[in-house]
């Protein structure tokens, strides 16, 4: 489960995202900052809490990420999570949980520069 391919997984789900343009019109805007703004909190929580073998508040964090991703069907984003909580409960040590979050990091880069492209043209 650790090592399975991320590529079958979607980055971001776009029929979501004109799902939530219809349900939350002017709304959308507002939901992508506040993902955007608070997901980087959350690996830095995950990484504090690896660092501190905290490993409750690691999965804590990363069920959070992976819920406020998971608005947007950020596929890639919530299965890393879901790798995490799984090496949290098979006690993995911490190197393994550290590339996890290094790939995390990576994913949420991505993201976070496809949802702000989307933010622009909501607000073009």
């Amino acid at each position: 489960m650790l090592n399975e391919d991320l590529d079958s997984y979607s980055r971001i789900d776009l029929d979501l995202i004109e799902e939530l343009k219809f349900a939350l019109e002017d709304g959308l805007p507002d939901l992508f900052r506040i993902f955007l703004d608070d997901a980087p909190k959350r690996v830095d929580i995950i990484k504090k809490a690896i660092a501190e073998e905290n490993y409750n508040e690691v999965r804590k964090a990363g069920h959070t990420l992976s819920g406020g991703g998971a608005t947007f069907g950020a596929g890639k984003l919530a299965k890393l999570c879901e790798k995490i909580s799984i090496a949290c409960k098979n006690n993995c040590d911490k190197d393994t949980l550290l590339d996890i979050v290094a790939n995390l990091e990576k994913e949420l880069h991505e993201l976070s520069k496809e949802l702000v492209v989307i933010l622009n043209e909501l607000e073009g």
